[in-house]
């Protein structure tokens, strides 16, 4: 018997990670429904509109919480009788959430130990459908929203001075509420359980988004990118930025793209991070902007992969775009100096790595004078087998999620 699931969605990069298991279940004859909980242009995502005009993927679009009444929306309209409501009304018995905290006791039962349905310890709808789901019996899935590429216990500023001043970790204790939590890679799942997560609630599918069968089909979606400038007789760079506050050296930083930006023979695209939290600043960008051979991309118009093809050598230091730019056979330089953390494709040698600003731009002239750099194909495999598959093999990983969720459970 197979089941009727709910995905809450939010932003372009849980979209980027869980599509594909919508996908995948579309494509075997289900009918997810998918509703959102933070303002979003639906409409305009191209992978959202490519299942709802290919497979009439249902889409809830709570638009009243988003405008100028939503707290009062969200309190009484949008409350967590109106998720239980949702879930008995449409036959739901699973939902699928991406990762986020979860909820307290005292959230669930209320101070008294009786749920207050209009609102009192919910601060949003992904909040009272998690609240409704434990009220009902129905089960529920928290799914990456994107793929750790960190190994080191400390990626960020925050967590860094956190360990520094009390030797611990940050308490993910509250993430056990979920009967499911999933990771793409044993690393990310053993780390999690030091922060206080139940391993019998932490399961390896693998990434949905970077598995071929999806990579493929995305990179298609995408279409092709034009630069908005002429790159003719230069050596196409893209820089992926990453978020700020994950132990990074902005001077360095800023300083690679301006000598970058310098070499005559290089077109560069300075790629933000799809969150919003890795931009230039504005001086900085319209700076650059003037330059002839340089662009800066603002928005997430522009989509990495369609970037990535166009380009001959991926910049990356601290995302998972990486995997894309060795998927599709370019030449992938970390940075290496300008961070302090330890990622997997450090682990796995899956890059080229430049331990100085010079290193870069040497590496960059020599690419340009025809010399043949490249990752070993097995330490990509091996990348696969860790950040992809999350196993020593490979299987589909499509195939897991879709078995593991839509399926009844014994």
């Amino acid at each position: 018997m197979m089941r009727k699931v709910l995905f809450l969605l939010r932003t372009y990069n849980d979209i980027d990670h869980i599509t594909p298991v919508i996908w995948k279940a579309l494509k075997e004859g289900e009918k997810p429904i998918v509703f959102f909980w933070e303002k979003y242009d639906h409409r305009a995502d191209y992978r959202l509109r490519y299942l709802r005009d290919n497979y009439g993927l249902e889409i809830v679009y709570p638009g009243s919480v988003f405008g100028p009444l939503g707290k009062i929306s969200l309190k009484f309209r949008y409350n967590r009788l109106f998720a239980s409501r949702f879930l008995e009304k449409n036959g739901i018995s699973a939902c699928v959430f991406d990762y986020a905290p979860g909820l307290s006791r005292e959230d669930i039962l209320g101070k008294r130990g009786v749920p207050d349905f209009f609102g009192r310890g919910i601060s949003d709808i992904r909040e009272a459908f998690l609240a409704a789901c434990r009220d009902t019996g129905v089960e529920t899935f928290c799914l990456p929203h994107g793929l750790r590429v960190y190994m080191n216990e400390d990626p960020t500023e925050r967590s860094r001075t956190l360990l520094e001043k009390t030797g611990k970790l940050s308490d993910m204790s509250d993430r056990n509420i979920y009967d499911h939590y999933v990771f793409q890679s044993r690393y990310h799942r053993e780390d999690s359980i030091k922060r206080g997560m139940d391993p019998g609630k932490c399961h390896v599918w693998g990434s949905a988004r970077f598995c071929p069968e999806w990579a493929r089909t995305n990179l298609e979606l995408c279409g092709d990118f034009s630069p908005a400038k002429d790159d003719s007789g230069r050596l196409k760079v893209v820089f992926m930025l990453s978020h700020w506050g994950y132990n990074i050296d902005e001077k360095a930083l800023f300083s690679l793209v301006y000598a970058m930006a310098d070499l005559p023979f290089v077109y560069l695209f300075v790629k933000d991070q799809p969150r919003g939290t890795g931009s230039l600043p504005a001086q900085d960008k319209e700076k650059l902007g003037r330059l002839p051979n340089v662009e800066v991309s603002c928005d997430n118009s522009q989509h990495s992969p369609a970037i990535i093809k166009w380009a001959d050598v991926v910049m990356n230091f601290g995302s998972s775009i990486g995997i894309e730019a060795l998927q599709q056979g370019k030449v992938l330089v970390n940075p290496s100096y300008i961070h302090t953390n330890y990622t997997v494709f450090d682990e796995t040698e899956a890059c080229i790595r430049a331990g100085s600003e010079r290193d870069v731009l040497d590496l960059l002239e020599g690419i340009n004078a025809g010399k043949d750099v490249r990752v070993p194909e097995e330490n990509k495999r091996v990348l696969y087998r860790e950040a992809v598959y999350g196993r020593d093999r490979e299987y589909d990983v499509l195939g897991e999620y879709y078995s593991n969720i839509f399926k009844s459970q014994q």
